[in-house]
């Protein structure tokens, strides 16, 4: 079908247009730009009026017009002058990162994460090329990534199986309810798939494996790094204990209540402690408590944040 110069042109406005709204979907100076966009709308900056040199004149047409004269701004000119002193601050942290902190493998590592688990990027790209073609374009780069991510990916599975379930997986993010998933982020739009109610893991599993497994490489390191700091605290070798005591102490620490929650913990172990006692009337304990206007724990904010703190796994409350 032939088309016009003009039907041409509307159709590059219209790519240019959508192209524009998935880098602000995309962007990470949200608050930046949307500060940008009101100064250069308003002429204000959170609800401050930018350039005033006088007071606001009288409510009459005469006083708005002097009002507006004294108002005078280069706003294109403060909007360049900011934005480069802040692309100069994150430049600045960029390559304090990439030398001081990150290596190269760690660079390449973080490169290919992001590149398995963004999936708000991928979602404003299907929104914009379509399911089909989108993961046509992007499996060769995803594969790439899994592939480093898992070096022994294709001794389990085919690539053409895989590429499959990477078409299917492409195709349901697509087809997710655009209310559902706007308020969410990666890691919520993840466990979307990860739900076992919803069910969007079904015959896809090897690159939901994938995709768990990204996760895993950098965000829970730390976790694990603090567990194993918790279980050595409590494999004392001046207190020998058991490989099954060793790992319920472990779960306690854990995943258990915080120190002002253990009561019931504390309470337990006492009666099974005073249960022993020789004496019939001493097996209750003989602890004294001499008054009941104790509050207990209410000294500080530091220990009410703890106070206030859930459990993960609610268990001897």
């Amino acid at each position: 079908m032939y088309k016009s110069d003009k039907d041409g042109e509307a159709w590059n406005e219209t790519k240019m247009k959508k192209e524009m709204k998935i880098k602000e979907e995309i962007c990470q100076w949200e608050t930046f730009h949307g500060d940008v966009r009101k100064m250069k709308s308003k002429s204000e900056y959170r609800g401050v009026v930018i350039g005033c040199l006088a007071e606001d004149g009288s409510k009459t047409r005469a006083g708005a017009s002097q009002t507006m004269r004294v108002r005078l701004l280069d706003v294109d000119k403060v909007v360049e002058t900011v934005t480069e002193r802040a692309r100069s601050v994150t430049t600045f942290l960029h390559t304090g990162l990439s030398n001081s902190v990150y290596t190269g493998g760690d660079v390449i590592m973080i490169n290919n994460v992001r590149r398995l688990l963004d999936l708000k990027t991928l979602i404003a790209e299907i929104n914009l090329h379509g399911a089909a073609s989108t993961s046509s374009v992007k499996w060769r780069a995803w594969s790439d990534s899994a592939k480093f991510i898992e070096n022994d990916l294709f001794a389990r599975i085919s690539a053409d199986e895989l590429r499959l379930q990477f078409r299917d997986f492409v195709r349901r993010l697509g087809d997710l309810q655009k209310e559902e998933v706007e308020e969410l982020d990666n890691t919520g739009l993840f466990g979307l798939f990860l739900d076992p109610q919803k069910e969007l893991y079904l015959n896809i599993e090897s690159v939901i494996s994938v995709m768990a497994r990204a996760g895993l490489v950098m965000g829970l390191e730390s976790v694990v790094e603090s567990w194993v700091s918790k279980m050595e605290h409590h494999n004392n070798p001046k207190r020998a204990l058991s490989q099954e005591r060793l790992e319920n102490e472990s779960m306690v620490a854990i995943n258990g209540p915080a120190v002002p929650h253990c009561d019931g913990i504390v309470e337990e172990a006492l009666e099974l402690y005073w249960a022993k006692a020789k004496r019939v009337g001493e097996r209750g304990g003989h602890w004294i408590r001499k008054s009941d206007n104790i509050i207990p724990y209410i000294v500080s904010a530091a220990v009410d944040t703890i106070v206030n703190k859930k459990p993960e796994v609610n268990f001897m409350m």
